[in-house]
């Protein structure tokens, strides 16, 4: 069993390993402790008690993350109404585009979990870069971290700004693939996955020719769209 895990026990040296992922993140933590909680998923306890871990971290994170990116969005399409800025930033802060982000910065290189829990799996990946906006959010300012969110999304924007287009969802795609095929709705069906871990959900998807495909996502809309985003690869 691990030692327990607690302030009095981290030291100086204990975080020598993360002066790499600062570099990967650009930032430099006052207190390099809540990097490292940022970091530890609540796997790492391993049943152990008074083990601190990343959740609340990660819960504060959310918050900042969107307010920040909602932040960038506002100032850099004055010209968009509400309706489109909304999925904009859902394509930029959802678990796929957070995933892509965390292995950009080698995040999963760095994150602490237990043995149950596989290595460099998508939403430990994206829960766990939460956590760090949270944890960057108190070390500094809400200004650090909303700048370490413009560096995330930089090449994104720079992407559609070329493009002109706003990108569309992945349910409204498949909706769209569908009925112009078909005429008929993909299907959704919510799994119990006891093995899925994080207790996310996962979602099945039917189309009409008898394809499927299953997504995982903290919410059902987030599993519903990691879901049409694969079946839609097989198009």
């Amino acid at each position: 069993m691990r030692a327990l895990y607690s302030k009095k026990s981290r030291t100086k040296k204990s975080f020598f390993y993360l002066t790499r992922l600062e570099k990967n993140l650009s930032v430099h933590f006052r207190d390099t402790a809540l990097l490292d909680l940022a970091v530890t998923h609540s796997s790492w306890s391993e049943g152990a008690c008074n083990i601190e871990h990343n959740e609340r971290l990660e819960f504060l994170g959310d918050a900042v993350l969107e307010l920040a990116v909602s932040s960038i969005l506002y100032d850099t399409f004055p010209n968009l109404d509400e309706g489109k800025l909304t999925k904009l930033r859902a394509w930029l802060v959802n678990n796929n585009a957070l995933n892509e982000t965390a292995q950009t910065l080698d995040l999963p290189t760095f994150i602490k979990t237990g043995k149950s829990i596989a290595k460099n799996h998508h939403s430990v990946n994206s829960n766990c870069l939460e956590a760090i906006f949270g944890a960057l959010f108190l070390d500094q300012s809400f200004c650090a971290a909303k700048e370490m969110a413009r560096k995330a999304i930089t090449k994104k924007l720079a992407r559609l700004n070329e493009s002109g287009i706003i990108p569309e969802d992945s349910k409204s795609k498949l909706q769209k693939t569908c009925l112009k095929l078909w005429n008929q709705l993909p299907e959704y069906s919510t799994l119990n996955c006891p093995q899925n871990p994080d207790g996310d959900f996962t979602v099945q998807v039917f189309v009409t020719d008898g394809r499927e495909a299953c997504g995982n996502g903290r919410t059902k809309k987030a599993a519903e769209q990691d879901a049409a985003r694969k079946i839609l690869l097989t198009f």
